[in-house]
C-alpha cells in the first residue's frame, strides 16, 4: 500500500508541475532550469541563437551550462508554453516577461 502511494504521489507531481517533471531525463536539472530563466528574465526576456547578448552569455558562461544542457532546457521551455520562437529568438512568456 505504501508503495502504491508513492507512485501515486510521484504521479500527481508529474503532472502537477510542467517542465520539471522528466527534466533529467531530458538532460538536466530542474535547478538548472529555473536559474536559466532567471538569467533571461534579468537580461530582457530574449535569448538570440546566434548572437546572444554579451551580458547574458557572461553569466551562462558564468554558471557552466553545456551546449547540450541549454538545447534541452530551450526546448523544454517552448515545449512548456514558458517561451515561444520569433525567428533566432527565444522569448520568455513568464510572468516576469508578460
Amino acid at each position: 500500500m505504501k508503495v502504491q502511494k508513492l507512485a501515486v504521489a510521484m504521479l500527481f507531481a508529474a503532472v502537477v508541475v510542467p517542465g520539471t517533471a522528466l527534466a533529467q531525463d531530458r538532460g538536466f536539472e530542474p535547478e538548472r532550469r529555473a536559474l536559466f530563466i532567471s538569467i533571461l528574465e534579468n537580461n530582457g526576456c530574449k535569448f538570440h541563437n546566434l548572437a546572444p547578448d554579451p551580458t547574458t552569455m557572461k553569466q551562462i558562461e558564468a554558471n557552466d551550462f553545456l551546449r547540450d544542457e541549454l538545447r534541452a532546457i530551450v526546448f523544454d521551455i517552448l515545449e512548456s508554453g514558458d517561451g515561444v520562437r520569433e525567428g533566432e529568438l527565444l522569448v520568455l512568456q513568464t510572468d516576469e516577461c508578460v
